[in-house]
């Protein structure tokens, strides 16, 4: 059994306590998605709170190119050069929804929202660029890839990586990448969570600016039958979810 900061040693209990406590798992606890704080992973760029040591977000020793952990609220820095272990368990579509200049989130939709319309906005320095828009709010789309990430007690959580704007491609590379690995008996397609991966970061610039943007090392065949169930579990929940979105022929906020 893995542990996190959350859970207690058990020696620090008395032994009719940890009893009543585990007759009582799960007690007073929601497990619907709509209940949820979905576990996030980001990447920290030069003005990110996590970074700044000014703001009430700053953690110690967080630098920008550093992957960040964010679940029930709580951001956790993960080294952007050694990198992060994890298993793909796939990529959907979503199109999250902010209000005018991002001031609040609206609702995330597994199908793309009817009423979407393009617009053209400038910059200060006059340059132009197309924006997604629902009535007055602004829809960024996103590529969202959901991971296994490795803990240091040698088990397994569930984040879900959203990658917009420039991650994009980052995004339809590594998927690009899956489609061409291939089962070492059959020869066809490997599930996506048939290899772990070593995602790392790196430093890009252009005339805009820079920032850190990931890439990963295949690090070969998921040996351990226990995880690789995890991540086919995780799959098929992300399936069903997708498929029961498009059933509906709604759209609706993800849980």
């Amino acid at each position: 059994m893995s542990t996190n900061p959350l859970t207690p040693k058990p020696e620090n209990l008395p032994a009719e306590l940890l009893d009543m406590m585990a007759a009582d798992a799960g007690q007073g606890v929601s497990f619907a998605g709509a209940d949820q704080l979905l576990s996030m992973l980001t990447i920290a760029q030069s003005n990110s709170p996590i970074v700044d040591k000014r703001d009430p977000a700053y953690v110690d020793n967080a630098e920008a190119g550093d992957f960040v952990l964010r679940s029930g609220g709580i951001s956790t820095p993960r080294s952007g050069t050694s990198g992060i272990i994890v298993i793909p368990a796939g990529m959907t579509h979503s199109w999250v929804v902010w209000r005018p200049q991002r001031q609040g989130f609206v609702a995330r939709y597994l199908q793309e929202p009817a009423g979407l319309v393009e617009k053209i906005e400038h910059d200060e320095s006059g340059r132009s660029k197309p924006v997604l828009q629902l009535d007055d709010n602004v829809v960024q789309q996103s590529r969202d890839i959901f991971l296994l990430i490795a803990d240091d007690q040698g088990g397994w959580a569930p984040f879900l990586m959203p990658c917009v704007s420039t991650l994009h491609t980052f995004a339809r590379g590594w998927n690009s990448y899956w489609r061409q690995v291939q089962h070492p008996r059959t020869g066809g397609v490997m599930p996506c969570y048939g290899h772990q991966y070593r995602p790392t970061t790196y430093q890009r610039k252009n005339a805009l600016g820079r920032w850190f943007t990931p890439r990963y090392e295949d690090l070969g065949l998921v040996t351990d039958m226990a995880a690789f169930n995890l991540a086919r579990d995780l799959y098929r929940i992300i399936d069903e979810q997708q498929n029961a979105s498009g059933e509906a022929g709604t759209t609706r906020p993800a849980a």
